[in-house]
């Protein structure tokens, strides 16, 4: 067999595992997207929780809904380095994304 035919079919391989790697960086974008959402949504509403505690001086409850944005800014922080992450590793993917 010429060495030229054995050409076509690596190329062939190279291609199907390249578009099988953005369909999966697609997948994991479309896992993502709507945690991130959802976490941005309990942040916000943490915080709105820890500014009217703060009000009403109830330091214990402050102190626990102080942790809760820590950990949720955390959580936030995480998902949006993996996306941007699937994003450098795969700029030609064909989802739209929001960051």
């Amino acid at each position: 067999m010429p060495v030229s035919s054995l050409a076509f079919p690596v190329e062939r391989a190279s291609d199907a595992a390249r578009r099988a790697d953005i369909l999966q960086a697609d997948y994991y974008r479309q896992l993502l997207l709507p945690k991130r959402k959802h976490v941005e949504h309990q942040l916000a509403t943490a915080e709105a929780q820890l500014a009217k505690i703060r009000l009403t001086g109830n330091s214990g409850t402050a102190r626990r809904l102080l942790w809760t944005t820590r950990e949720l800014r955390r959580e936030r922080n995480e998902l949006h380095c993996l996306l941007i992450a699937l994003d450098y590793r795969f700029p030609d993917s064909g989802i739209t994304r929001p960051l």
